[in-house]
């Protein structure tokens, strides 16, 4: 009935039903009668194996060993589709077939080589006929020395093998790596295309990629889901910048020295950087889109008729506000990615804070109690972007040193920027120009300008001359005290 079954059925064909009725039968049989039924199937359905790639095909050398998997993989696919369903799940024929086929193969290994069965057999037929004639010891040289050249033979033609193959290895990284580059440029680009409100003109390579940062007044904030793909963007173009980069190193490891100047996917690696720095700039601009208005609103408060200093004003507690909003999603989408978004916290008070100075000196005119809470303001927001990092986390984390330099830096600017507005002039102004380049060391003149027009100072054309003239030779000496 099986061997009907295995012949490809017939006349006298069984249909499957009966052959898995009678499988059934078989398992509930005792093991031995399973055990014979497998092992003359697995015989008989690799058959057809062993006469292709049997010793006198050509087919069966080494170099063909592909063809051998190539044909297990067309077989199984046949017997999944056509014979499985017949045997219970239990007998598991499928890694039956395919463990009596390496087994196969394995013992095919010492007698599929051509040259060493001939030297072999010869070998065989001579030893066994002297030893039935029973010659002395003469021939055992003989027999030596025919082990000896089989022994060497395959020992050369392991070797040679061996040789071919690191050969053809050794050439491969060097081909592999331009395919590599091929498809992670192409990746990028896919990478591009999934961030939001992408023009339909802009160009797949994420070197213009700086057409998608938004410079206009009119421009609308990203939606959470929209900010959740930039960050994704960010986490998976770090995974392909590492990826790439141990690539590359693997590649030149296992690569001929002298192809090693082949391999170089930096390009592909600073498509990658490029990729995570921009969209770093999307939420940094997006962040300070939000705090615009807040910052517009600080320059339209009257300054000047302050009586009396409170708690902090409005627009500080919209700032506040919008950073809280914002940043704790941002934090919790790169949590993988911690150093960018340490990196997009310092990009942001890199931009966020000379903007706000920039505001500050639009605060005129502007009284000492108004400068005194327009301070205290500033005081209030520079204690925000310290915290900045581990906004609106339960778990309290010192900011990053990097980070905190920053804001101090810049922050401290903006106090000493206000603390000038308080300071007198008195008359003395070569002293108030030293207050000012002692407080500001590294400010410009024009700056010196603004503060003084904050203060409402008025100063005749000669007096403005003599103090410009002064800043600069303070500057000049303190310039060449710096170079010594």
């Amino acid at each position: 009935m099986f061997a009907r079954l295995c012949a490809g059925g017939g006349k006298g064909a069984v249909s499957q039903r009966t052959l898995a009725e009678a499988c059934g039968v078989v398992d509930a049989l005792e093991p031995a009668v399973k055990h014979e039924l497998i092992q003359w199937f697995l015989a008989s359905q690799l058959q057809e194996y062993e006469h292709l790639f049997s010793s006198e095909q050509e087919c069966a050398w080494i170099s063909f060993v592909e063809r051998r998997y190539a044909w297990l993989k067309k077989y199984l696919l046949r017997f999944e589709e056509s014979l499985a369903a017949i045997f219970p799940a239990s007998w598991r024929l499928s890694e039956r077939l395919a463990h009596r086929f390496c087994k196969n193969g394995s013992i095919e290994q010492s007698s599929t080589d051509p040259l060493g069965c001939l030297l072999w057999a010869s070998y065989e037929k001579y030893n066994n006929t002297y030893k039935q004639m029973s010659v002395s010891g003469t021939f055992d040289r003989v027999r030596r020395h025919a082990k000896s050249v089989l022994k060497k033979y395959k020992e050369w033609k392991a070797k040679a093998a061996i040789d071919v193959i690191v050969a053809r290895i050794a050439v491969v990284p060097a081909e592999l790596s331009g395919v590599f580059g091929k498809y992670l440029r192409e990746y990028a680009g896919v990478l591009q295309a999934a961030l939001p409100r992408a023009a339909a003109g802009v160009p797949a390579l994420v070197s213009n990629l700086h057409t998608l940062l938004r410079d206009d007044a009119s421009a609308q904030r990203y939606t959470r889901p929209e900010l959740c793909k930039i960050t994704s963007v960010i986490t998976t173009s770090e995974y392909c910048l590492e990826t790439t980069v141990h690539l590359e190193q693997k590649l030149k490891e296992k690569i001929a020295p002298a192809l090693a100047d082949k391999i170089d996917l930096t390009p592909e690696q600073d498509l990658f950087h490029k990729m995570i720095s921009n969209c770093i700039q999307l939420l940094v601009q997006d962040l300070e889109l939000a705090c615009e208005p807040a910052l517009q609103a600080m320059t339209k408060i009257s300054w000047l008729h302050f009586d009396n200093v409170g708690d902090q004003s409005s627009y500080v507690t919209q700032i506040i506000m919008h950073l809280k909003n914002t940043v704790p999603n941002l934090r919790d989408n790169l949590a993988s990615s911690r150093k960018y978004f340490t990196q997009f916290c310092i990009r942001f008070a890199n931009s966020f804070i000379p903007k706000f100075i920039q505001n500050i000196y639009k605060c005129k005119p502007i009284s000492t109690v108004g400068s005194e809470q327009l301070l205290l303001d500033t005081h209030m927001l520079k204690t925000a972007l310290l915290e900045l990092p581990s906004i609106g986390s339960d778990v309290k984390r010192s900011a990053p040193t990097t980070y905190t330099k920053v804001v101090i830096k810049l922050m401290t600017k903006a106090e000493m920027i206000l603390k000038l507005v308080m300071a007198p002039l008195d008359g003395n102004l070569e002293g108030f120009v030293s207050q000012f380049l002692q407080l500001l060391p590294e400010s410009t003149i024009a700056e010196f300008h603004k503060v003084l027009d904050m203060k409402g100072a008025k100063l005749s054309k000669a007096q403005m001359s003599s103090l410009d003239a002064l800043f600069k030779q303070i500057t000049k000496a303190a310039s060449g005290e710096n170079n010594k």
